[in-house]
């Protein structure tokens, strides 16, 4: 008795500890360094930063582009940062009146301080609008697979909470998935039912779209329609837009890639003739086009500057389908040291490195420059597009061969056999670059694992995003419905849809890659018969030139080759819709036009 009763003294001191600490108020998570910044914006211009929020109608801004920020902390914290950068453009100005020389560079000071107050504060203006505008396209991109998944989830009799509870947990969806977040936030946490959050959380959504499909689906449940019907029918309407929105982005890759390779092919060469006969040709000092820093700035800035606004602009237009593949950044990373090693050893071997260090611009430095230059662009881009190349075989291609699946899957299944012994005799047949992914989850089956977690693990080996989207609604469809016939049938349509209009979006982009390289050999090529011309023009007079052909075809072809390098990723960005994908491109488009310089300069220059 007295051993018992001690335990029970044990186990009743414990529960009263535990109790203790769940009534005691847990610690504070610490502040950091934006919440204290937030405090500081608040406590300064708390007072005026709520009229400034009115004035702007943050408030209906923030809500679109679903910032969680009150309006008045937004306005305070914009004006903090005008306030902060109004300081920084106000010192830069008294340093420059005091001890700079020369009245253009304290010109060019004055008006770029004082644009740095007013662009701070246009920046927190339109930043509310831009992230809408993200908000709108990532959803609009996802609205189709949310429709197909809120359809396949309620055909199989989860309710509507339920099913975006398990549409949040889907990372290949991110815009679907945030959305659903933010529903369930309004339903847990606010204590909203499901029909009032759902239309809440569209009230002031970018997207019409969407909203239009939630709100047809709360009035559906409202007057007591039928929901399956309207979803599967909305769902095929989404579709249908979704090939007409595949079309319309597949229409503005195709004019940025021309506009892009006009710009290349004509601007660039127009102002390289410019720069070419006003540099080489005596006379022309007075002229802007004759200056050497002139044209370091347009080869150097102004054409790099062009292919990196086309690859944003590529990159803003494009469908976010796909994977991101981050691992070869490191490898880019870890390969500049390499890239400028072997620049300065190639420049070290060919006695190129003597002649830079004198400031002498002949022959010799012209072909080291060049060739050194190449190789180090090479040896810098060789290591992660091969990383790249490694990580991302496999992932294309998948489009048919999942839907054959799926389809043989339904078919097999109507015959009655669980979906476990479905997956295992479909994995008889082929299915081209699809076939080892299924042999996986057939041989895990058949090991007695779950069916959920032996997609699971398929999943987790594939970094194509369509075979990844596919293969969850097949684990939820299973999970849910049981694998009934009515939702694999209806999944098994959808992926033929996804898969046509994924075909159709790389078809249509696809006669645009080689587009870049026909602008980067057009511009070499012309840029070095302009400068052997006007170089024959000049020996003929008398005067001396502001700088030498040596000179000229020294500045005309490392910008060249440098530029090509960027040319190569924004072709890799209209092909895979990946940076990394274009560092292969890089490496063939500095190797072709190195070598077409080294040919033409033997031929024209005697180099």
């Amino acid at each position: 008795m007295l051993i018992h009763g001690g335990c029970m003294n044990v186990r009743l001191r414990k529960r009263r500890e535990a109790v203790t600490e769940e009534a005691l108020p847990k610690p504070e998570e610490p502040l950091t360094f934006m919440d204290k910044l937030d405090v500081f914006a608040y406590s300064l211009f708390g007072g005026i930063s709520s009229r400034v929020a009115r004035s702007f109608e943050f408030d209906k801004y923030l809500s679109r582009a679903g910032i969680d920020v009150s309006p008045t902390l937004y306005a305070a914290r914009a004006l903090l940062f005008t306030l902060i950068s109004t300081y920084i453009a106000y010192m830069a100005i008294t340093s420059t009146i005091l001890f700079a020389e020369g009245m253009m560079v304290k010109i060019l000071v004055l008006i770029v301080a004082s644009m740095i107050p007013l662009m701070t504060l246009s920046f927190f203006l339109i930043y509310p609008s831009l992230k809408a505008s993200s908000r709108s396209k990532d959803m609009e991109h996802e609205l189709p697979f949310f429709a197909a998944y809120i359809s396949t989830m309620i055909r199989g009799g989860l309710s509507i909470s339920a099913a975006l509870e398990r549409l949040s947990r889907i990372k290949d969806l991110p815009g679907a998935s945030m959305e659903a977040k933010r529903i369930l936030r309004d339903i847990k946490v606010f204590g909203k039912d499901p029909i009032s959050a759902l239309e809440d959380s569209v009230k002031e959504h970018p997207n019409r779209y969407y909203r239009d499909f939630i709100l047809g689906y709360t009035s559906t449940v409202r007057r007591g329609g039928d929901i399956i019907h309207y979803l599967y029918s909305k769902t095929e309407g989404l579709f249908e837009a979704h090939a007409a929105m595949i079309k319309r982005i597949a229409d503005k890759v195709a004019l940025a890639a021309e506009v892009y390779v006009i710009l290349i092919v004509l601007v660039g060469l127009g102002f390289y003739i410019f720069f070419a006969v006003s540099t080489m040709m005596p006379g022309q000092t007075a002229s802007p086009f004759s200056s050497i820093v002139s044209l370091i700035l347009f080869a150097y800035l102004l054409m790099p500057l062009l292919s990196l606004i086309t690859l944003l602009m590529v990159d803003a237009m494009m469908p976010k389908m796909v994977i991101p593949i981050n691992e070869p950044n490191k490898t880019l990373i870890l390969s500049i040291p390499l890239g400028i090693g072997v620049t300065l050893a190639v420049l070290y071997a060919t006695g190129g490195w003597s002649f830079i260090q004198s400031g002498v611009i002949n022959r010799y430095t012209v072909v080291s420059t060049i060739f050194a230059l190449s190789i180090g662009l090479i040896a810098l881009s060789t290591p992660p597009a091969l990383h790249y190349s490694l990580l991302a075989k496999g992932i294309r291609g998948f489009e048919d061969d999942v839907a054959s699946f799926l389809r043989d899957l339904v078919e097999v299944r109507k015959t009655g056999i669980s979906p476990e012994r479905c997956i295992i005799y479909t994995s008889r047949r082929s299915y081209g670059r699809f076939t080892p992914l299924v042999n996986d989850m057939s041989k895990l089956l058949s090991w007695g694992i779950p069916i959920r977690r032996a997609i699971e693990r398929v999943i987790s080996r594939t970094k194509n995003w369509f075979v990844r989207v596919l293969l969850t609604f097949l684990a939820e469809a299973i999970d849910v419905g049981g694998g009934s016939v009515e939702i694999l049938e209806a999944l098994a349509r959808f992926s033929f849809s996804l898969a046509e209009y994924e075909k159709e979006l790389r078809a249509r982009i696809k006669p645009y890659i080689m587009m870049p390289y026909f602008g980067a050999l057009m511009t070499v090529v012309s840029t070095i018969l302009i400068v052997y011309f006007t170089s024959q023009t000049m020996a003929i007079l008398p005067s001396k030139p502001p700088i030498t052909m040596e000179e000229a075809v020294f500045y005309f072809s490392t910008s060249m080759i440098i530029n090509s390098w960027l040319i190569g990723l924004v072709a890799g960005k209209i092909s895979n819709q990946q940076t990394m994908a274009g560092l292969t491109h890089s490496t063939i488009l500095v190797f072709t036009v190195f070598a077409t310089l080294a040919i033409m300069n033997a031929m024209l220059f005697q180099f």
